[in-house]
């Protein structure tokens, strides 16, 4: 008997269809224990960020097995819209994958077809996690492949947000995430994430989704409250929100405040 993982990819696109907000968390260290507890204490997904840390192939494999030992989905961020890049992330077969700043039609045609194999795409055919390291005969795998992971890809730059009708027009985009820290440095407002003229670029996306009915996620950093309301109140469908680091960061620092507080 061959056991069968759960699609994840699949449940996810069903909860958002049906109206639910999913809440995923950001890992950048080594250690796949930490994506096991995040996992566990109850991110619907981790974002495993193969982009801004120094993660290697067996890193990044590992923690997929850890998202899905704790109940998760696993998103793996690539470092760019290369096939590449992608062809190794896929065969690890995570639950999406996730290509920075893709800026026209054109790149996002190029990320879709990285992620699909012919004729779709150019994807070239080298499954082994994904069908079971063998267990699943090839028509198979090909008739469940595509439903199996996410293609999504990120928005973060001015230029994708002025062309982003033709962006979701591709075939074989699942999801668009929306990334304002990039957003705000291509309007020149680097860093200033809350500034009106980022924050209305953001909204134009969501709309635009939302019109189409394309999955609309953003990515922020351990937000306050409002921050975080705001978001949901515009409609987004998904929010990846906090990481390991800063839960470090926060966490250290307000025990080291109070602990001195107490000394002194």
């Amino acid at each position: 008997m061959v056991r069968k993982r759960v699609n994840r990819a699949a449940l996810f696109l069903k909860d958002i269809a049906e109206g639910k907000c999913k809440i995923g968390g950001h890992t950048f260290y080594l250690d796949p224990a930490i994506t096991e507890a995040l996992a566990i204490h109850g991110y619907d997904y981790i974002w495993i960020d193969g982009e801004h840390s120094a993660f290697t192939p067996e890193n990044i494999l590992s923690h997929i097995f850890a998202a899905a030992s704790g109940g998760a989905a696993s998103f793996v961020r690539v470092p760019w819209n290369d096939p590449v890049l992608l062809k190794p992330i896929l065969e690890m077969n995570p639950d999406g994958i996730i290509i920075p700043m893709v800026n026209t039609p054109e790149e996002a045609a190029k990320a879709a077809a990285a992620c699909q194999y012919p004729p779709k795409g150019i994807r070239g055919l080298g499954p082994r996690r994904g069908n079971y390291y063998g267990n699943m005969d090839l028509p198979s795998y090909f008739a469940e492949v595509d439903k199996s992971f996410l293609t999504m890809i990120q928005i973060e730059h001015i230029n994708a947000v002025n062309s982003i009708e033709a962006i979701i027009a591709v075939d074989g985009i699942d999801a668009i995430i929306l990334g304002p820290a990039d957003l705000s440095a291509s309007m020149n407002l680097i860093g200033e994430i809350k500034h009106e003229k980022v924050v209305a670029a953001c909204e134009k996306v969501i709309q635009a989704c939302s019109t189409r009915k394309m999955p609309c996620g953003i990515s922020i950093g351990p937000a306050d409250l409002e921050y975080f309301k705001s978001w949901i109140t515009k409609g987004i469908n998904f929010i990846s929100c906090g990481d390991d680091a800063s839960f470090v960061q926060l966490g250290s620092k307000r025990v080291l405040d109070y602990a001195r507080d107490i000394i002194q």
